[in-house]
């Protein structure tokens, strides 16, 4: 592939996705899209669009694997039962209380704090993972919604719709908050300009005040650069020393997972974020730089793992 095409198609998609920022940051300036609502929207995708993106994915890209000669989801999906029984047990829980909190709970020595990670790891999306893998393991489940003539077609229509959402709700809300926050863009304090970053703060925007340029530019050199070296050079190292096997394991598939190490940090970071009520801002100034330079790192990388991944492959 041509590196031009490499980068059209990086660009393309980095593009995309600030211009759904931009479209963020201009509700905001309407006021159409305030910190409460950002807030609210975060708490929407988590408990209801992200999870729909993530079982109808798996249960797909299952499904596709099952019908490939190569590619075997055995030893996922024999671990499902286990899976299912944890479900089923947190659904009987008792309302407002969790599986894994009970759990904590009757460990007497077991910190405070630890016991609120346990009992915050049934999460919406981490439940929508398990029950994605169960639902795959049952015999014949997949071809019940997956395809068109299937017949939980319409389902997977509207976990297909919901789930779409995602990411176009994630970009606006990384512009919204950097619109919030804009002084913050140029490594200026969110609050210097007057009481506007304090009402963010107070509203669980987490504005604790600006990144400097060196923190930034940390962030960035870390994520579009250390890490694609990081990654690329462990992938060569797993296959010198024959952890793949080369006359099997798939170039396209060992593409994917270089470009797991090039890619910009993920918009859910910001919503996670904007959940928590601490760190939105900053992490919404370092996602827009990520995407402001992704179009050259990401496709110079890509055309690197092209170039010299492929060919260790070819037996």
């Amino acid at each position: 592939m041509a590196l031009g095409a490499i980068f059209q198609a990086s660009a393309s998609g980095s593009v995309e996705l600030l211009i759904l920022c931009a479209a963020g940051g201009y509700l905001s300036s309407q006021s159409l899209l305030s910190p409460a609502i950002a807030v609210a929207l975060s708490r929407m995708i988590v408990a209801l669009f992200l999870p729909c993106l993530l079982f109808i994915s798996i249960v797909e890209t299952l499904y596709a694997a099952a019908q490939s000669p190569v590619t075997s989801t055995t030893p996922v999906l024999l671990a499902m039962p286990a899976w299912a029984l944890v479900i089923l047990l947190e659904c009987a829980a008792p309302p407002g209380e969790s599986l894994f909190a009970a759990v904590a709970a009757a460990l007497p020595g077991l910190p405070a704090n630890v016991r609120s990670t346990l009992g915050s790891l049934l999460t919406p999306p981490f439940l929508a993972i398990v029950a994605a893998l169960c639902f795959s393991s049952i015999p014949g489940a997949g071809a019940l919604l997956v395809g068109r003539t299937s017949a939980l077609h319409p389902l997977a229509l509207t976990l297909e719709l919901l789930g779409g959402v995602t990411i176009p709700c994630g970009s606006l809300l990384v512009g919204s908050k950097l619109w919030s926050s804009r002084g913050m863009l140029f490594g200026r304090s969110a609050t210097g300009a007057g009481g506007a970053g304090g009402e963010d703060a107070a509203s669980g925007g987490g504005g604790e005040g600006g990144l400097d340029a060196r923190s930034v530019l940390a962030v960035v050199v870390a994520r579009m650069l250390i890490m694609p070296i990081v990654g690329t050079l462990t992938l060569h190292l797993v296959l010198a020393v024959g952890l793949m096997d080369r006359s099997q394991v798939d170039p396209l598939m060992l593409t994917v997972m270089a470009m797991m190490a090039f890619v910009p940090t993920a918009n859910n970071a910001l919503i996670m974020a904007q959940v928590a009520g601490a760190g939105a801002e900053a992490v919404a100034l370092v996602i827009f730089w990520q995407y402001l330079v992704a179009p050259l790192f990401v496709s110079g990388w890509t055309a690197l793992a092209l170039t010299t991944l492929w060919p260790k492959v070819v037996t």
